[in-house]
């Protein structure tokens, strides 16, 4: 642990004066080489030297310090730590101030004052949330970080939980009523084939087994693209997932798309890693949608999405997404999409199916452009996994679906 800023000598003998901050001396950085407090929630099962509900502390002492605003004398402990099992090494800063995501008032550190600051993991990036809590001896007055909410709440205000789990069935859309069913299982014999249809774009429909529930959609482009990317020119740098090895590096880039009246505009990064066969994601960070992305495409199952949220004041770094909790199903948010390949627009009785298991086309609601021929799909296979554009709109591709805005976000 490092003590930044910490105040180097007493102030009971000096004037308590801004213009004190000027000099060289008096505050400078220390660092507490022996620390170590290493714990574990009671639901964990103990290991050798540890006891269920141990307090783990440290104490450490520092001078009275006059705190100024935005004089870059402010002191912070910054603290190094690991998670057992992974070795992944990060850091986290606690700043002496009385509102850390507003205006960031300084405080004033006195003498004889306890200053304790609390800290608890609290989800799955391994981002720890603390609290400062400034207690005098006849009295206490509490300053606190805003909580981070545990993963399951994260992962629940995603809007990917809209999606449906399962795909049309193969009766399709029954236009007539409003009602469509969930295929039993999703291989090309159980999945509904149509061509485009500009009703999709206004058409909500019902579970014909149960017709008085959710309302469905079919997805539009931007909703799709809370789960992928817009095809854009190949590069050495694309945007989009690509299951192929140079063919992306991990630089940020700006994500903007328009979800009915909520735009969501983050920071996002992608990762291809060859020993896994997988693409590592962080999309559209500092906003409540930011989230940890796994891609993995298999020629049996279709591709796997599995997303966990991380939440809008998460500092998730891009290299850290490959060690989160992948394996355990209880932490993320699973989405498949069968590779069901496609009709050709010529085979309006659907004969010969077309790319069956290695590739996977998912219409979406939206058209290219009003009036041509074009619209938005979801195309994948092993080299990529995509939004993108067709010419055919008479193409027989997959319908799958998505609950719509008036009903509620129940999570996987």
């Amino acid at each position: 642990m490092e003590f930044k800023n910490r105040a180097s000598n007493s102030r009971i003998a000096a004037p308590n004066s801004q213009s004190d901050f000027a000099e060289a001396a008096y505050d400078a950085n220390k660092t507490y080489e022996g620390l170590s407090l290493a714990g574990y929630t009671p639901t964990d099962s103990p290991d050798e030297g540890k006891v269920a509900n141990s307090k783990y502390e440290a104490k450490i002492y520092s001078y009275e310090h006059l705190n100024e605003q935005d004089g870059g004398h402010t002191p912070s402990l910054v603290l190094t730590y690991t998670v057992d099992g992974l070795d992944v090494e990060k850091t986290h800063e606690v700043k002496f101030v009385t509102d850390p995501k507003g205006t960031a008032t300084p405080m004033q550190l006195k003498r004889n004052h306890l200053y304790r600051i609390v800290l608890n993991e609290k989800h799955s990036d391994m981002t720890i949330a603390g609290k400062v809590e400034v207690m005098d001896w006849t009295a206490a007055e509490t300053f606190s970080f805003n909580d981070l909410p545990f993963e399951k709440d994260l992962n629940a205000s995603l809007l990917v939980n809209r999606f449906a789990s399962k795909n049309v069935d193969e009766s399709g859309l029954i236009y007539t009523d409003n009602q469509f069913g969930f295929s039993a299982d999703n291989t090309p014999s159980a999945s509904a084939y149509e061509a485009f249809m500009v009703a999709w774009a206004s058409g909500k429909y019902v579970d014909k087994d149960n017709q008085h529930g959710t309302q469905y959609r079919v997805p539009t482009k931007n909703e799709w693209m809370l789960l992928l990317r817009e095809k854009t020119e190949a590069s050495s740098d694309c945007p989009f997932v690509c299951f192929q090895t140079g063919k992306m590096t991990a630089s940020v880039f700006n994500e903007s798309i328009q979800i009915g009246d909520m735009p969501i505009l983050g920071q996002s990064y992608l990762m291809y890693d060859d020993g896994d066969k997988a693409v590592y994601a962080l999309r559209f960070m500092d906003t409540e949608q930011a989230a940890a992305y796994c891609y993995k495409f298999d020629a049996g199952t279709g591709l796997s999405i599995k997303i966990i949220g991380l939440g809008k004041e998460s500092t998730a770094q891009i290299d850290e997404v490959k060690a989160m909790a992948w394996t355990e199903p209880s932490k993320y948010i699973e989405i498949t999409l069968p590779a069901n390949g496609y009709y050709a627009s010529t085979d309006a009785t659907k004969q010969t199916l077309q790319e069956g298991g290695s590739k996977g086309y998912y219409w979406s609601a939206t058209q290219e452009d009003l009036g041509t021929s074009g619209a938005w799909c979801v195309s994948f296979d092993v080299n990529e996994a995509v939004v993108t554009t067709v010419t055919d709109k008479g193409t027989f591709y997959t319908l799958s679906m998505i609950s719509d805005y008036d009903t509620p976000v129940v999570s996987k």
